[in-house]
């Protein structure tokens, strides 16, 4: 690799095939660290952001320590973990909003098929994401990015952490918004249309709004990556 190459990882968005998308980082990565080019750009898209996000708080590890983890997670992760029933949550009213939304009945809206109330614990129990904003300071991880979808724009909103080296401009449906990567908008980019809720993120101020999966519009996110100055790229899509 030449001298000072950004290497990009794309983590495209999978839905229940987050395991695989593991599997094949589990063995890519460390092939890359060997070759020098370990990527310090993280960009994911739904189950690719859970990935990401990972990878971004143990980017100051080798790459085999920080596959083993990662491996280590997607083993304990169960149904438990990311939902749980809307009928033992709401108990009949649920089966009434979800009458109400199959016949039509003005009012009755069904927010989601699925509760995914459980993901924010597990994505807390996953991620030490001290250690990820300090990774994104020292440089370990160049930038961070996490796809969702505007709700109110259909655009593709891209949440970006890092030391960019040019401003990021919107264009051809995408804006960029600078955040501290939080568990919200992971949730917000796994946020599947229909099967879960939208997510509400508040910070900053302009972007202020509900979102849900990246997926819909940006399930492959190749154009963030590069706008983020990538000089190489890899992609993993499931």
């Amino acid at each position: 690799m030449a001298g000072g190459d950004t290497v990009g990882l794309v983590l495209a968005g999978g839905g229940a095939r987050g395991a695989y998308e593991a599997g094949a980082v589990s063995v890519l990565l460390p092939h890359l660290e060997a070759r020098g080019e370990r990527p310090r750009l993280l960009v994911g898209t739904s189950v690719g952001a859970m990935t990401a996000v990972y990878l971004a708080s143990v980017g100051h590890l080798d790459a085999e320590d920080a596959v083993s983890g990662l491996l280590e997670r997607w083993r304990q992760v169960g149904k438990g973990e990311v939902i749980r029933s809307i009928i033992r949550r709401g108990g009949p009213s649920t089966v009434l909003r979800y009458g109400g939304e199959v016949l039509g009945v003005p009012g009755m809206r069904l927010l989601g098929l699925l509760d995914p109330a459980p993901l924010e614990g597990t994505l807390d129990n996953w991620v030490d994401w001290r250690a990820l904003h300090r990774n994104v300071r020292s440089g370990a991880v160049e930038a961070l990015a996490v796809v969702t979808t505007s709700v109110a724009s259909a655009r593709s909103t891209v949440f970006v952490e890092g030391r960019t080296r040019k401003e990021l401009f919107s264009s051809y449906g995408i804006d960029y918004e600078p955040v501290r990567i939080a568990n919200v908008h992971v949730r917000a980019s796994a946020a599947i249309p229909t099967f879960f809720p939208a997510v509400r993120i508040d910070s900053p101020a302009r972007a202020r709004g509900w979102y849900f999966d990246g997926g819909t519009r940006l399930n492959t996110p190749i154009k963030p990556v590069l706008d983020l100055d990538a000089d190489r790229l890899v992609l993993l899509a499931t």
